[in-house]
This record gives C-alpha cells, sequence and structure tokens, in this order.
C-alpha cells in the first residue's frame, strides 16, 4: 500500500546505518517526495480507513446495543484498525523525516556559507 513510502523510509534507514553524508539538496528533494506521496500513500487511505471504522462503530453500537466502549475493543480488533495504526506511524515517521531535513538541510547549508 505504501511502496513508495517504505522505499524512502528503507533508503533513508540504509544511509544512516551507512554514515552517508547527504547535500542539502537532496535532503530537500528527498521531503519534496516524501510529502508528495504522503498524500496518496498514506492521508487518503488513513482517512478512508477511519471512516469505515468509525461506520462500524455506529453500526454496532445501533444494531447491536453495545455500549462505546465495548464497540471500541470490538472495532481494536479489526484488521483496519492494525492497519490504521500502521499508516499513522509511518504519517509520523514521514511527519519528522520532513521536518529534520528542513532543519538539516538549513544546517548543512549555513555550513556551507560559513566555510566560504
Amino acid at each position: 500500500m505504501t511502496k513508495y513510502i517504505d522505499h524512502f523510509i528503507d533508503t533513508m534507514a540504509k544511509d544512516i546505518e551507512n554514515a552517508v553524508v547527504l547535500p542539502p539538496e537532496k535532503w530537500l528533494e528527498r521531503a519534496f517526495m516524501l510529502n508528495t506521496f504522503r498524500s496518496k500513500e498514506i492521508d487518503k487511505p488513513l482517512y478512508t480507513l477511519n471512516s469505515v471504522l468509525a461506520k462500524k462503530k455506529a453500526e454496532l453500537m445501533r444494531d447491536m446495543n453495545m455500549t462505546s466502549a465495548k464497540s471500541k475493543t470490538m472495532i481494536e480488533a479489526e484488521d483496519d484498525f492494525l492497519e490504521a495504526q500502521i499508516l499513522k506511524a509511518k504519517q509520523t515517521t514521514v511527519t519528522e523525516y520532513i521536518r529534520i531535513a528542513k532543519l538539516w538541510s538549513k544546517t548543512v547549508e549555513d555550513e556551507y556559507k560559513s566555510t566560504r
């Protein structure tokens, strides 16, 4: 489901493990690409899953006369809930990478300018 995002995360992990030093433009390029793919691969599927789960919860409460707490527990046992949690974690990872990439790019650029 998150083919490109997973590829970027794996690539970043390998770069970190191998102590690869990237130029500022590469950091920004990756941040841009991640942000572009985030909408398609994470945000839209996550919002769709959340909607599906909310409808299931409403059905359980209405049709099965479940309490909110019991229906929440039933929803949390669904595979869709697990998928939503995984997407939320990836969303957080991507957001943090973009934030760090911007900061790192600025830091490296400032260091480059100061050595001129």
